[in-house]
């Protein structure tokens, strides 16, 4: 309770001070100036040592550092949904003001899969804004603290969602962490479960290549090491989530690769290889890796 009440006196503070920078933007310019440098700001590298007010002026850093803030208020969720749909609207209109093809893309295994190259920038948007949506209402509906690493852990899944996410192969990934919360008695709004979560998507292609059954076993050993790997690195690799992942795939992959038959599309239950075509297979596997 003592915990809840602090987050809500900090996400108090944080929106009256991002209401404040938005009201001083008002006042010290005209809201062309401020949309000019807020632009320009946006297009700065954004260093450390960038000068905000030097870039965008007045009032253009004013607006940069009030929407900055929101984004790490309470109406975090609200501006993840603005951000999906207005991909997804964007891929609806230039698809013809239609969802024709999105459904072929369900059919793809996810491995080493470009969405943009097989299914046109339209789909992917379209596709892209969906996931995004789906992940921001998972996470509200689990109760997952709308801060500033869940808002990266949804960038995260945007990223990875034209590179053959979607939700038949991400679902196994949630069946294993769910599998794992049950087991071992650790809640999913959990930060650093949330955030773990998102990188564990990474292994969708797991699921999709060798099935759904391998995907679940896949996200169950990432819940399971995702909050002890830190331990390796004594929290010096920032990117800990994917660091587990690939943990797991290295884990992982060369055993199903050497049991299992890889598939083209997302079934259940993996295809166990025969011994002569398994070891057809590791020739072949062989050859390819020789230069």
């Amino acid at each position: 309770m003592h915990t809840k009440h602090g987050t809500r006196q900090v996400l108090g503070v944080m929106l009256y001070c991002s209401l404040t920078a938005l009201a001083a933007c008002l006042t010290a310019g005209t809201p062309a100036d401020a949309i000019r440098g807020l632009l320009a700001i946006l297009r700065s590298p954004a260093q450390l040592t960038t000068d905000a007010f030097l870039i965008g002026g007045l009032s253009g850093a004013f607006l940069n550092a009030g929407l900055a803030g929101l984004c790490c208020t309470g109406v975090m969720a609200l501006f993840m949904a603005a951000v999906c749909v207005g991909l997804l609207l964007a891929g609806f209109m230039m698809n013809g003001r239609s969802f024709r093809g999105y459904g072929r893309l369900f059919f793809c295994s996810g491995y080493r899969s470009d969405f943009t190259r097989t299914l046109g920038m339209p789909l992917t948007l379209i596709h892209t804004g969906i996931f995004g949506l789906l992940a921001t209402l998972y996470y509200y509906l689990i109760g997952a603290p709308m801060n500033g690493p869940t808002l990266g852990s949804i960038i995260c899944l945007l990223a990875i969602a034209p590179c053959g996410a979607h939700l038949l192969n991400v679902l196994p990934i949630m069946a294993g962490y769910g599998l794992a919360s049950v087991l071992f008695h650790f809640q999913l709004s959990t930060q650093s479960i949330v955030v773990g979560f998102s990188f564990a998507c990474a292994l969708c292609q797991i699921a999709g290549h060798f099935g759904a059954l391998c995907g679940v076993a896949a996200g169950f050993l990432h819940a399971c090491l995702v909050t002890t790997v830190v331990g390796i690195h004594g929290g010096f690799c920032l990117y800990n989530g994917g660091f587990t992942s690939g943990i797991c795939a290295i884990l992982m992959v060369p055993v199903l690769e050497t049991f299992f038959m890889p598939m083209d599309r997302l079934h259940l239950i993996p295809r166990r290889l025969k011994l002569p075509a398994r070891q057809a297979h590791a020739e072949r596997r062989e050859h390819h890796r020789d230069p």
